[in-house]
C-alpha cells in the first residue's frame, strides 16, 4: 500500500482498517441488487475491489486521504461483483407449479415423454461475450494533438493497466516490459485500433506521431517529452513539439521545456508504466500537469479559433517538410548534415525565433511557416 498512496500510508492509513467497511459495501450491493441466497463473495471480487482502491487512491494521495463507505461502494461496483453474480444465475421466462417443484439443477435435463402435453418450455438465456466499452471524450482533444496526449487522456479516464492499454493499441504489447513503446513512430501501433478506440479519423491518428516509421531523421525528435507549459496546462501537446529544431511555442512564444516543472524528473515519450499509472501527472512528485482535470467536473479545454489555426499551419508544414526528409536517402538525411543556427527572440517578432538547427530539406518550408504564422499575429 505504501507504494500506491505513500503520503496516506505515512500518515497512518492501513487497509486493515477498511475490512469492515469493505464487507458492508459488498453486503449493500448484494441487497440492493436483490440477489438470492446468502452473501457469498469470491476472493477475486475482494481482490478486484482492493486493486481498484489502490489505483484510484493514488491520484488524490494526501495525508488526509480516507477510504470511507462511499469510496468502498464505488470500488465494489468496479469489481463487477453484482454483474458476476447475475451472470452465474440462469433466468427463466415463466415458472409453473410443476416446474417449481423440480430441483433447479435438473431444469435443463431432457423433458420426459409424459410431459409432452405441457406447454411450458424452460428458457435459459444464452451467454455471450459483450465487447468492453471505454470512455473516450473526443471533445476534450484538439486537431493535431499528439498520441502521447490522447493516450494520456484515455488512460486518465479508464485507468487501465499498462498491459491492458498496450494490448489495445500496440503492435507488440511486450515492448512495454522494456523501455516502452516509442510514441514518435506510427508503425509501433495498430492504426485501426487507435481510430476505433479514440474515435478519431485515420489522418488524426497519423498526425499524432512524428513519422510513420523508423528513420534516421527520428534522431532529431526528442525521446523525452518537450512541451509548452501553457499548452500542457490546458491539455494540449503536439507531436511536432518533439522536433529539436522547434524551440518555441508559436502561440505563446515560450521556450519548449522538458521534465516535470516541479521536480525536473524526466518524462519519457513512450507508452510505459508511468503513462498508465500516473496519466498527466508526475510519477515521482505527483504534480498534476493539467490542473483542470482535478477540479469538480474538470475537463480539458481544446484549442480553437486563432490557436487552432496557427497550430494547424505549423503541423501541416512540419509534416510536409519531414516527409520530404523521410523520403531522402539515409546518408543524406542523417542529423548534423548541413545544419544552420537561427537567431532567437523572446516574442518571435523575427520569424526565425521558433526555429533552431535545420536540415537544408526542412528549412524552406519551416521558414515560410514561421513567416505567415507571425503575420497572422
Amino acid at each position: 500500500m505504501r507504494f500506491f498512496v505513500p503520503k496516506a500510508y505515512a500518515a497512518g492509513l492501513r487497509l486493515a482498517e477498511s475490512a469492515a467497511r469493505l464487507w458492508d459495501a459488498f453486503e449493500d450491493a448484494h441487497i440492493k441488487a436483490n440477489l438470492d441466497g446468502p452473501v457469498e463473495i469470491g476472493m477475486k471480487y475482494f481482490t478486484a475491489a482492493v486493486e481498484a482502491a489502490l489505483l484510484f487512491g493514488s491520484a488524490p494521495d494526501s495525508e488526509t486521504l480516507k477510504f470511507d463507505a462511499l469510496f468502498w461502494n464505488e470500488m465494489v461496483e468496479r469489481s463487477r461483483y453484482v454483474l458476476g453474480q447475475k451472470a452465474s444465475r440462469p433466468m427463466w421466462s415463466t415458472i409453473t407449479p410443476r416446474q417449481a417443484s423440480r430441483p433447479v439443477m435438473n431444469i435443463t435435463a431432457a423433458i420426459p415423454p409424459d410431459w409432452s402435453d405441457h406447454s411450458w418450455q424452460p428458457l435459459v438465456l444464452p451467454t455471450r461475450i459483450v465487447p468492453a466499452r471505454y470512455t473516450t471524450r473526443p471533445e476534450w482533444s484538439s486537431d493535431g494533438e499528439s498520441m502521447w496526449m490522447r493516450l494520456s487522456k484515455f488512460s486518465a479516464l479508464n485507468r487501465l493497466s499498462l498491459h491492458a492499454l498496450a494490448s489495445l493499441v500496440a503492435v507488440r504489447a511486450d515492448e512495454t516490459c522494456c523501455a516502452g513503446v516509442d510514441l514518435r513512430r506510427a508503425d509501433r501501433f495498430v492504426s485501426s485500433r487507435l481510430c476505433s478506440l479514440l474515435e478519431i479519423a485515420e489522418a488524426a491518428a497519423l498526425d499524432g506521431f512524428c513519422l510513420p516509421s523508423g528513420h534516421p531523421a527520428l534522431a532529431w525528435a526528442a525521446i523525452e517529452l518537450r512541451y509548452c507549459p501553457k499548452c500542457l496546462e490546458r491539455g494540449f501537446h503536439a507531436a511536432w513539439f518533439q522536433w529539436r529544431f522547434i524551440e518555441r511555442c508559436p502561440v505563446h512564444g515560450s521556450r519548449l521545456r522538458g521534465g516535470c516543472h516541479k521536480c525536473a524528473a524526466a518524462i519519457p515519450y513512450t507508452l510505459n508504466s508511468n503513462l498508465a499509472k500516473h496519466p498527466l501527472a508526475c510519477a515521482y512528485c505527483g504534480t498534476p500537469w493539467v490542473p483542470g482535470l482535478n477540479r469538480s467536473a474538470g475537463r480539458c479545454v481544446p484549442a480553437n479559433g486563432r490557436l487552432a489555426r496557427i497550430f494547424k499551419r505549423w503541423q501541416i508544414h512540419v509534416a510536409d517538410a519531414m516527409m520530404a526528409v523521410a523520403a531522402m536517402p539515409v546518408s543524406a538525411a542523417r542529423p548534423g548534415h548541413g545544419k544552420i543556427r537561427a537567431s532567437m527572440c523572446r516574442r518571435h517578432r523575427n520569424p526565425d525565433a521558433m526555429l533552431g538547427p535545420l536540415h537544408p530539406a526542412v528549412e524552406p518550408a519551416l521558414r515560410s511557416t514561421a513567416t505567415f504564422t507571425c503575420g497572422a499575429h
